[in-house]
């Protein structure tokens, strides 16, 4: 018997007299290409990006919903508006939040997180 063969009847038990088709592939070379692993980095890369771009957002959302209280007095006298009415720039992000956000929670119910 050789080598092979009593390897992997080792492997397998006792029971296995023939190697399965699966069982006499080769192994892939520790240096050559690996498919798998290149399929891993592009994710992670293609993960880090999101998280760099939501990040950038997030901070420029911030950056507009907070310019408002520094130029109020300006906007103010310009466009002849109270306090209350200029301060109304400020919530118009939060506003839009929970008005995209209904349709939002609606199509991510019906297609799922992965496709949305």
């Amino acid at each position: 018997m050789s080598e092979y063969n009593k390897q992997t009847r080792d492997a397998a038990g006792a029971g296995a007299a023939h190697p399965s088709a699966d069982s006499a592939r080769p192994s892939p070379s520790p240096n050559g290409p690996n498919p798998g692993i290149d399929e891993t980095r592009n994710r992670q890369r293609k993960g880090w990006i999101v998280l760099f771009a939501m990040l950038f957002c997030g901070i420029i959302v911030i950056m507009n919903q907070f310019k408002v209280p520094t130029f109020m007095p300006a906007l103010m006298a310009d466009f002849h508006t109270d306090p209350g009415t200029t301060g109304w720039l400020m919530s118009v992000i939060a506003v839009a939040g929970i008005v995209t956000a209904f349709p939002s929670a609606f199509l991510l119910n019906r297609f799922g997180p992965k496709r949305i």
